[in-house]
């Protein structure tokens, strides 16, 4: 189980300052839930982030490998689309838990891992994929374009959606043992798998 630290308020309040929003706009940013993080801000300076049963923003970035991925509309296998920093105490907890699920889950799942390369580096990027063993796409947000479109408000910060490029989940950091909940309930009942009644 994820153990938390004092840093995890300075580290929200970091992200957060560099999006503009002010210490007195995210009160409770960082809770304790079972033992995770969960953050949350309630700020009129944001707009939410994609709620499950809506569309998926549509995005283009390009990897580390120099291909160039793109999210939005129908795909092949459902996906874990995850925010993350090199620098983020609780994104370097939570590598563990995304290599495990890809390498489990792989023939089932897409993942891609976008980082936020606009405060953090290609290099540091690079390093940190290597370290933990990151065998799919890592993206370059260079731009913070697609940390804006999705509205990340804390990292790091993952959505899942479906093949018919629906959202069904959003999560911050999870204790270790939730992970293997969550992606074999999104598994069993992405909606694009139904069958069409119309």
């Amino acid at each position: 189980m994820k153990k938390v630290g004092n840093w995890m308020p300075i580290w929200c309040g970091a992200i957060l300052a560099l999006a503009g929003v002010s210490d007195a706009e995210w009160s409770e940013a960082a809770s304790h839930k079972n033992g995770s993080v969960f953050v949350s801000v309630q700020s009129p300076a944001f707009d939410r982030e994609p709620a499950p049963g809506e569309k998926a923003p549509e995005l283009a970035l390009h990897g580390l490998d120099g291909s160039t991925y793109r999210v939005g509309g129908k795909r092949e296998k459902p996906l874990l689309l995850n925010f993350w920093d090199s620098s983020c105490p609780p994104c370097i907890d939570e590598a563990p838990d995304l290599a495990r699920i890809f390498n489990q889950y792989k023939d089932k799942l897409d993942v891609l891992a976008v980082n936020v390369t606009q405060q953090d580096s290609r290099e540091d990027a690079a390093q940190f994929a290597a370290k933990n063993g990151y065998a799919f796409p890592v993206l370059l947000d260079e731009r913070g374009q697609a940390t804006r479109l999705y509205r990340v408000r804390g990292l790091p910060t993952t959505f899942l959606i479906g093949k018919d490029g629906i959202v069904y989940d959003q999560f911050y950091l999870l204790p270790s043992e939730d992970w293997e909940k969550r992606i074999t309930h999104f598994l069993q009942h992405d909606p694009a798998d139904s069958p069409d009644v119309s």
